[in-house]
């Protein structure tokens, strides 16, 4: 097919599915550690940072990014960082192994039940609170349960402020761009 033949975005998902097979793309490969899996606030930015791109899909009340794909520049990922940066300076964060100096999973992988607890029973200060909804919200959706500023939030955007950050400062080249792909 002609790429001229082809809208942007077409030639973008063409053009990557072919970078992909070039480069023996795989998720389990070089980049996993930017996999995400129901990442709310993240979903949010993105749909945030490109309304041009939403549609309704009949049968859905929500919209959802065309194709399911969208192009993030380092411009859009120092945003990022400069975001998960302030919600981590509203409060400190630290997970369960950090404040307990043990692990909070068994052999197996599984958490153990006093980890479960204090996961359960650990909340924001209202500062904490406030940035999150500043800077990257959750989004409704059956699809991510609540929309409380918990545990898992905050633990998410301390471990991603360290793989963004190390993405870009290390592991970048050559390609400059991230494609943030969904799939429902």
């Amino acid at each position: 097919m002609n790429p001229l033949d082809l809208s942007g975005w077409e030639y973008v998902e063409n053009r990557y599915e072919s970078l992909k097979k070039e480069i023996g793309f795989t998720y389990e490969g070089q980049y996993q550690p930017l996999y995400m899996r129901k990442k709310n606030w993240m979903l949010q930015y993105v749909y945030n940072s490109f309304p041009e791109r939403l549609h309704t899909e009949s049968g859905y009340d929500n919209k959802i990014l065309e194709d399911g794909l969208a192009i993030l520049t380092l411009q859009h990922v120092n945003d990022i960082i400069d975001r998960m940066e302030k919600i981590m300076a509203a409060g400190e964060f630290k997970t369960f192994a950090e404040t307990f100096n043990k692990p909070e999973t068994n052999d197996e992988g599984w958490y153990i039940p006093e980890a479960v607890d204090w996961h359960n029973n650990w909340t924001a200060t209202t500062d904490q609170n406030e940035a999150a909804a500043k800077y990257l919200p959750t989004r409704p959706g059956y699809f991510f349960g609540n929309l409380h500023y918990d545990y898992w939030y905050f633990d998410s955007i301390k471990t991603y402020l360290e793989r963004f950050k190390k993405w870009r400062d290390e592991d970048r080249m050559p390609c400059e761009v991230l494609l943030y792909e969904e799939s429902w």
